[in-house]
């Protein structure tokens, strides 16, 4: 099991993550666009309050997932540079 999903973040941790994805709904990473294909692209359109509200309405596993997701995707990205 990834020791990301399975480990349980200390409250500052859990805070580094949380801003972490908070910058993740501004723009991908990779080019600083909004792909369709991104699990976050339908949630960049709404208000900088909501995305707040949601990403604190996510469990740390949520959260770890969601980032996992897109540590993955930009490392499948940078390859085919």
């Amino acid at each position: 099991m990834d020791p990301l999903l399975s480990a349980t973040p200390s409250a500052e941790q859990l805070n580094q993550m949380r801003v972490h994805l908070m910058g993740l709904t501004v723009a991908c990473p990779y080019d600083g666009k909004n792909p369709s294909d991104c699990p976050l692209c339908a949630l960049r359109q709404h208000s900088m309050d909501e995305r707040f509200d949601w990403a604190d309405s996510l469990s740390a596993k949520e959260v770890a997932v969601i980032l996992r997701t897109h540590a993955e995707c930009l490392a499948r990205k940078e390859s085919l540079l």
